[in-house]
């Protein structure tokens, strides 16, 4: 896995989200790749709320640390496969997910290897996504 972050590549999201989605309300989600280490240190220490707060801050502060793709869905929502091309020296990647209820709502991804994002009630999870 190491020698794959040399290169970027296409990482595919499938989600699936739960009709009582944060307690029947819209929730914004960010996928982060990162390519500076010092932020991947950073950014696990940051809750959702925090990096929602902060985004517009470390954009300034990383310009090239890192990319990200933001989304806000509805309880229920039908979303088709998301593909998030990424530049070559990715240290780490995160899912931000910005639920009403208390919790960090953070998770670390690899940024090569597709997932599952399941969007529940109060909370998320994230699987390998498995191919038919």
């Amino acid at each position: 896995a190491r020698t794959r972050s040399l290169f970027g590549g296409d990482l595919k999201m499938a989600v699936m989200i739960s009709p009582e989605l944060n307690q029947n309300a819209p929730v914004a989600v960010d996928l982060v790749v990162v390519y500076d280490k010092a932020l991947v240190k950073k950014l696990q220490e940051l809750s959702a709320r925090e990096w929602f707060l902060e985004r517009d801050q470390l954009l300034r502060d990383f310009p090239k640390g890192f990319d990200h793709w933001g989304w806000e869905w509805v309880p229920g929502q039908e979303v088709r496969e998301q593909t998030m091309t990424f530049r070559l020296g990715a240290s780490g990647a995160f899912l931000f997910a910005d639920y009403l209820g208390p919790g960090a709502h953070r998770q670390a991804v690899d940024p090569h290897e597709h997932f599952l994002l399941e969007l529940g009630t109060d909370s998320f999870s994230v699987s390998p996504l498995k191919r038919n």
